[in-house]
Formats: structure tokens, sequence, C-alpha cells
């Protein structure tokens, strides 16, 4: 009886369904209005343009905030994306799989063979369906590959910059055991934490290059995610100099990061920061090279990571460079 109604469900069920994802995508629209509100709220207080501290409260009421939001977001999101996969309407990411990439099979991806990762799916052509993925969720996500979409396009951002009109590319290199494992996870969110944390490596590696002349520095990603590990771990390592052990402690900071109530009130506000995207979404985001960014990337890539018991932690050594760590929770036997 299950299957069959799984098979084909009743008309009133189809209706209460239509009614439940219209009142969703309303719910998603009625966010827009937070900006207004925000808005009111700092002008009438008079803080909208006093240029805010480093504040623990305030970071705690902004991490507690876009947690509840991401959260929120994913919700909808999933129940977009099923509905949307059964009329048949084709997903608006690529999650494509790069066997074959590691020529020499040695477990490790040069520089070069890192380079023509980008060319396997940037035409477009959308990969085979997989019977692993839900919604947003892939129960069979291999953390190689979104580590090398991730790569890829980092490697995009850094060649179409305004400021790299000579085409340095800093040289990549990822350590890990390929697609052997995977696990149960959501590959927009990984590929949103690794995107931001490549993305500030590859802009302290060349603003170094830049100031001191030579080759650009490497920067090296680790995946650690045997069957026997508790998490699995992305280590991004860099050599560009490091972060003062004063700044490291404000690092993961909202406050810290903004220059105004009115920037705060802006990233509240905005519903590109609580949607993450898929590979490829390059158009629009912030000048990878930009020496001045708005700092908000990795506070909320900490947000991103803590969402499913995962967590961001960063160790630097000033005058060398910096290690970034992402832990990434295997959930399957969790009661979540």
């Amino acid at each position: 009886e299950w299957a069959a109604w799984r098979t084909k469900p009743s008309a009133t069920f189809l209706d209460r369904e239509k009614t439940f994802g219209e009142t969703l995508e309303a719910t998603r629209s009625d966010g827009r209005k937070v900006r207004e509100k925000l808005f009111d709220a700092l002008d009438a207080s008079g803080w909208l343009h006093k240029a805010p501290s480093a504040s623990e409260e305030v970071d705690a009421f902004l991490n507690d905030f876009y947690a509840r939001r991401l959260t929120l977001r994913l919700l909808l999101g999933q129940h977009a994306a099923c509905r949307a996969a059964d009329r048949g309407e084709p997903a608006d990411y690529i999650w494509a799989t790069f066997d074959g990439l590691d020529a020499d099979a040695d477990g490790v991806l040069e520089a070069e063979e890192l380079k023509r990762a980008r060319s396997l799916y940037a035409d477009g052509a959308a990969p085979p369906p997989r019977n692993s993925i839900c919604g947003l969720v892939d129960r069979e996500m291999s953390p190689f590959d979104v580590s090398v979409q991730a790569i890829a396009d980092i490697q995009e951002e850094v060649l179409r910059s305004p400021r790299n009109a000579a085409g340095v590319l800093p040289p990549f290199r990822l350590f890990g055991v390929g697609r052997a494992v995977t696990l149960p996870y959501l590959p927009r969110h990984l590929y949103k934490i690794l995107r931001d944390v490549l993305r500030n490596a590859a802009r302290a590696t060349l603003l170094k290059q830049a100031r001191e002349g030579g080759e650009p520095g490497e920067i090296t990603v680790v995946i650690a995610d045997a069957d026997d590990n508790s998490d699995v771990v992305v280590k991004v390592s860099d050599v560009a100099g490091g972060i003062p052990r004063s700044r490291l402690a404000r690092i993961f900071s909202f406050s810290a990061a903004a220059s105004s109530y009115q920037t705060v009130a802006s990233d509240l506000a905005d519903q590109a920061l609580c949607q993450a995207l898929g590979p490829g979404a390059l158009d629009g985001s912030e000048d990878v090279l930009d020496p001045a960014p708005s700092g908000q990337s990795l506070p909320l890539a900490k947000v991103y990571a803590g969402l499913f018991n995962g967590d961001l932690k960063i160790l630097s050594m000033e005058g060398h460079g910096t290690d970034c760590y992402v832990y990434i929770s295997r959930v399957e036997g969790d009661n979540e």
C-alpha cells in the first residue's frame, strides 16, 4: 500500500503539497522585507552610521541569528529542490566527478592536474543523475570532488580578477584518497566553506607575492577522510606570512570586521549570505584580490561548519603561514 501511494499519491495530498510549497515560497519572498525593517530600527535608534566595536555580545547575537536563518533557508531550499526534482527540472548547479584526474595515481593532485579540473565541468554539461542525491543532500558526497571544484573556481576567480593583469596563479596541491570515501552531507555547504577559506589563502598569497616579488607560494589542501575517522577534516595551508596573534583572536568576529552598523544591517538582510551557491557561481562575487575585503566570509563559514556539529579552526605562524582546519562531522550514525 505504501509503495502504491508513493507511486500515485491522492489528489488531496497533491493539493495540500502544492499549497504548502507555495506558502514556503511566500516565506522566502517575505525575507526580502528584513532589510527595510532593520534599517528603520537602526535609524530610529541613531546607530545606523556609528562604527561598531568588537563586541562578544554582538557576535553572539549574529552567530545565533545566522545559524537560525541558515537552518530555515536550508529547510526551505530542501523542500524546493525536492519539488523541482519531482517536476523534472534540471539542477541549478553541477556536482561533477573527477575520476582519472590523478594521472599518475599517487594520491596527490599536482598543480598542473588541478588546472585541468575546471574544464571537466565548465562547459555546462550536466553529469548523469545520481540516485544518492535527495534535494540539497548527497548521501554519498565526496569531499575530494567538492574540494577539487572549490579549487577550480578559486583558480578561475584569480585569473578573472582585474587586479591580476599578469595572470599570476598560485600553485595548488591536493592530498587525499580520491573518491574512495563518501558521507551524507550538503555539498553546497562544504563547497561554500572551502571556497571562502581558499579565497582568503589565495588573496594572502598573491598580495605577499606582489609586495615581495618572486613566485607565489604554494597552497596545499589535505583531506583526512578515512572510514574510521569520527570527522572528515580538510586542511588548507598557505605560506603567505601568517596572521598576527593579536588579530587571530578576532578572525571570526562579525562586529570586528564591520565598518558601520549600516554594513551589519546589510549583511543581516542579504539573502545571498544565507544561500550557499554551487560551483561556477562566479558572477557578482567579491574580487578575490581585493586588499580590503568585507571580512564577513570566515565568520559566516564558521557558522556554516557548525550547523551539523562541525567546526572551523585556524592556526597561524606569523612570518610563515596559516593552517585552516574544516571539520565535517559524520552524521549518518547520529540521531539527527
